[in-house]
């Protein structure tokens, strides 16, 4: 994915349209520098911070970059500020791959089970070559109940590495928990115990007693 980016001066005032960013890295000085807001966000959302974009700066030169923090209003969908990395090519790096899920658990189609994701994203050291979007986590090998897919159990692109433990769980399908019947309660609002009167049935009782004994 390639963006552009023009270079941005000290205490410069942007437009709505406009978002300020900072280059870094290894092979470059740190440069202030502007991105359209609409071509920022379009390309965001395709390689999000684990893929490589050719960031085109206003000298002509082309440096691989990759997404290493962006700031958002705290109430609103809105960009302040976003920090881009120059990669070195020939050194490994460590980031974070989002998982996608795919594909459907028979577990839960067919037994009602429910599907417990414990991981959003793994870590991973590789090239900068070698980076992918996402990983995919297919839930079809989720056959029964309890049944796990674990990090060992990811399909990563050679040269990746997970650098998360091999048995810790991805997913998961578990049993549905039952739902608890809700106590019964008596007029009075406390719960009546089966078998036992309640404060009003026995005032009940005893005023049918002394009825009994006067006909009587």
């Amino acid at each position: 994915m390639k963006l552009k980016a023009q270079p941005r001066v000290k205490k410069e005032k942007l437009d709505h349209k406009t978002i300020p960013a900072v280059v870094y890295g290894s092979s470059i000085e740190s440069k202030s520098i502007k991105l359209d807001k609409v071509e920022f966000e379009k390309v965001y959302d395709i390689v999000g911070e684990s893929s490589l974009i050719d960031l085109a700066l206003d000298d002509d030169k082309v440096v691989k970059v990759l997404v290493k923090e962006v700031q958002k209003h705290p109430f609103k969908n809105i960009i302040y500020n976003v920090d881009l990395h120059q990669v070195d090519m020939s050194q490994k790096i460590t980031t974070e791959i989002p998982l996608e899920f795919v594909g459907e658990s028979r577990a839960e189609k067919e037994e009602g089970a429910l599907i417990m994701k414990n991981l959003d994203t793994v870590e991973v050291e590789c090239l900068p070559a070698d980076l992918v979007n996402h990983i995919e986590v297919d839930l079809s090998s989720l056959n029964d109940i309890n049944d796990s897919i674990h990090v060992k159990d990811l399909k990563v692109p050679s040269g990746m590495e997970i650098l998360q433990e091999a048995d810790e769980v991805v997913v998961s399908a578990i049993e549905p928990k039952e739902e608890e019947e809700e106590p019964v309660e008596s007029e009075e609002g406390e719960e009546s115990p089966e078998g036992e009167k309640t404060e009003g049935e026995e005032k009940k009782d005893e005023g049918n007693e002394e009825e009994k004994d006067k006909k009587e």
